[in-house]
């Protein structure tokens, strides 16, 4: 889904225009050149996957792409990877799944898009229904626009209330 990953692309970019001189650089990392999103969007990823040992944050979206993504050995490995080295990690929606297939969600509180809870449970400790749920430094976020609450969820942890508030204000949300 387009805005698993656009909502929070959006909310993280703002950060550059409240903190002008803040060195922050975003990249959507893509396994293919092109990615058709599950509406048509088609999406030229800035960088090719290879690791994330450059990121300090990984957010994985869901989608239809989903179930391949579960099946990549070398994302899965980068995902846990990332984990080990003390990077957060994120999901929306039915990217928790591909969290689970890495062992990240192994006695952790997590959530996924409503219809798909019930499917988490045997890879958590327990499923919540909240939009988004933190555990130490692995954070799900429930379905798609669940994204921009997961973007000032992650704003808020890195550069604190003030900032997203002014992001918040910016991108006229609640």
């Amino acid at each position: 889904e387009e805005l698993d990953f656009l909502g929070f692309y959006q909310v993280v970019q703002s950060v550059k225009k409240i903190i002008p001189r803040l060195s922050l650089k975003v990249d959507l990392v893509g396994t293919s050149s092109l990615i058709i999103c599950a509406n048509g969007l088609i999406i030229q990823p800035h960088q090719l996957f290879q690791s994330f040992s450059q990121y300090d944050l990984v957010m994985i979206p869901g989608g239809k792409g989903w179930k391949k993504a579960v099946a990549n050995k070398n994302l899965i490995e980068a995902l846990q990877s990332a984990a080990r080295s003390g990077k957060f990690v994120c999901s929306v929606c039915t990217g928790a799944f591909i969290l689970a297939r890495a062992g990240l969600l192994k006695e952790r509180i997590a959530t996924t898009h409503w219809r798909y809870l019930s499917d988490l449970r045997p890879f958590c400790r327990k499923v919540s229904r909240r939009r988004v749920v933190i555990d130490n430094k692995i954070i799900t976020a429930g379905g798609i626009a669940c994204s921009l609450d997961l973007g000032l969820k992650v704003v808020e942890i890195i550069w604190g209330e003030e900032i997203k508030a002014a992001v918040k204000k910016r991108l006229v949300l609640k």
